[in-house]
């Protein structure tokens, strides 16, 4: 009997370590042999599951992006409530501060490295689909949406980089309050 490959969770698998690599080294300062070396696989396996290096790292922010949101669809699953849901968000981000802070870290490292529109496609995906994700979850239009994840991601990196001054927990807690007091106000 032919033994019977899940090629998706192997792809997982190995996106999950390039993740803590790419983190922990830069997506620079890697290479697909050390990444072979690092998920214990060969250069032709990862060959087989992915083009080059850019399509690991476009690939890892796609899988990052559905697990997470695969992550809060089952925390708010039958919560109708969007001041609910508001605190599910802001307790998801707290919680996951630390991840996001590499994902920005490897966004800036291959936008160092690239140039051109391209440059960062997979970075523009996960980011259209947060604001997406958010606008509909939270009852808001686009645009406060895109306001939001700006805040968010902008409250990573300065949480990253100046921790004393820019406390994330604090900040997301404002951020709550701020979005609590428009949704009771029935703003969009």
């Amino acid at each position: 009997m032919p033994k019977i490959v899940d090629h998706d969770h192997i792809r997982e698998k190995i996106l999950e370590r390039c993740f803590s690599i790419f983190s922990s080294k830069g997506y620079s300062n890697v290479s697909i042999r050390e990444i072979a070396k690092e998920t214990g696989t060969s250069t032709g396996t990862l060959y087989h599951y992915f083009k080059n290096k850019e399509d690991i790292l476009e690939q890892l922010f796609v899988y990052i992006r559905k697990k997470n949101f695969n992550r809060y669809l089952k925390m708010i699953e039958g919560v109708d409530s969007v001041e609910e849901r508001l605190e599910l968000i802001t307790s998801f981000w707290k919680n996951h501060i630390e991840e996001y802070q590499h994902l920005i870290l490897l966004a800036i490292d291959y936008k160092r490295t690239k140039s051109g529109e391209d440059a960062i496609h997979g970075f523009h995906d996960f980011m259209e689909f947060y604001i997406n994700a958010l606008s509909e979850t939270l009852n808001i239009s686009v645009q406060t949406a895109k306001m939001l994840v700006t805040y968010l991601m902008g409250l990573v990196l300065t949480s990253l980089l100046v921790p004393g001054i820019m406390k994330a927990d604090e900040q997301i807690n404002v951020l709550h309050e701020l979005l609590r007091l428009q949704q009771e106000e029935g703003i969009k």
